[in-house]
């Protein structure tokens, strides 16, 4: 049976892609940082194998692969990841530290230590984020880790492909996740040309293209998955909006 590792599974996006990829037939091996009951939940329902790792922590992915057994490896999905707001006044490095060094040093560091482990057709997924494309006000360790990690992706890309695995990520929009609990995301429906948020279903329905052999000639890309938010310029949106209002009530042409 082919065995997925899936980073991050015990809430959300995480926990839907370990579920997919237990209906998809793969034994799943999850991590989770702090959430037990949840993990519980997730090892419940999807059969899946749940260690508690802290990614932040010096010494955990080497600890992590220690524990593992010396199976082979099909599937590694680098979903884990942090959001923390900065204070740009009184900026703390430590924070920037720590977000990257969950958010991409840990994607490096557990990528090629699980390489020798990969078999041929193997398939690695980076779940980076569209604030990987824009700029940000309070959150720069965030969007700068997800943007470097889109260029880790092509990285990768090429340095696995001797040994057959491919390496791909998603970068998912608005998606209904507890991430976004503390956030206000009461307008991003409203941006988004589908007219909705994401579900975390949707994002794991594109990993499981990415690892099955449908995807067998894509390797080095990352796919934007947000419903068309990020094709959306604010203003000229706006102005689009005033002139069909215009045009409903009988106005200027």
């Amino acid at each position: 049976m082919s065995t997925a590792i899936v980073t991050g599974a015990s809430r959300g996006i995480g926990r839907a892609i370990a579920e997919r990829l237990a209906a998809d037939g793969y034994t799943v091996i999850g991590t989770y940082a702090r959430n037990e009951s949840a993990a519980a939940d997730v090892a419940a329902g999807s059969g899946a194998t749940m260690h508690r790792v802290d990614f932040s922590a010096d010494g955990a992915v080497a600890e992590f692969v220690e524990q593992l057994e010396p199976t082979p490896l099909d599937v590694l999905v680098n979903n884990a990841g942090i959001f923390e707001y900065e204070d740009f006044e009184d900026f703390d490095m430590e924070l920037w530290r720590r977000v990257v060094r969950v958010n991409l040093d840990a994607v490096v560091e557990l990528s090629t230590a699980l390489r020798p482990r990969f078999n041929r057709g193997g398939s690695i997924v980076n779940i980076a984020s569209l604030d990987g494309y824009v700029a940000a006000y309070d959150s720069m360790s965030y969007a700068a880790g997800k943007a470097a990690l889109v260029n880790l992706t092509q990285s990768l890309a090429v340095n696995f492909a001797p040994y057959g695995v491919r390496v791909n990520g998603i970068a998912p929009g608005w998606i209904t996740t507890e991430m976004n609990v503390d956030s206000d995301t009461s307008g991003a429906a409203e941006w988004t040309p589908l007219g909705r948020e994401g579900e975390p279903a949707e994002i794991a329905s594109v990993v499981s293209f990415f690892c099955s052999d449908d995807a067998g000639f894509v390797t080095g890309q990352t796919l934007v998955v947000d419903g068309g938010y990020g094709l959306v310029d604010p203003v000229i949106k706006l102005d689009s909006d005033r002139l069909r209002a215009e045009r409903k009530m009988g106005g200027r042409h």
